[in-house]
C-alpha cells in the first residue's frame, strides 16, 4: 500500500534525478565545474580517450 500510494511522487523524483544526472553526458566540464563544484582538468579527459592504434576487441 505504501509503493501505490506514493508511486507518483518517487516516479517524480527519480525523473528529476535522471534528468540531472544527464547533463553530465552532455556537457561533462561545465557539470563538473559547476554542479560538483570541482577543477576541471584536460589530462582527465585523455585518460580516457581511445586510441585506435591500440584498441583491441575484448
Amino acid at each position: 500500500m505504501f509503493f501505490t500510494r506514493h508511486l507518483p511522487k518517487m516516479l517524480f523524483v527519480m525523473g528529476l534525478a535522471t534528468a540531472s544526472v544527464f547533463i553530465f553526458a552532455i556537457a561533462p566540464q561545465w557539470a563538473i565545474v559547476n554542479i560538483l563544484r570541482l577543477p576541471y582538468s584536460e589530462t582527465f579527459a585523455t585518460n580516457y580517450e581511445v586510441d585506435p592504434k591500440n584498441w583491441t576487441e575484448g
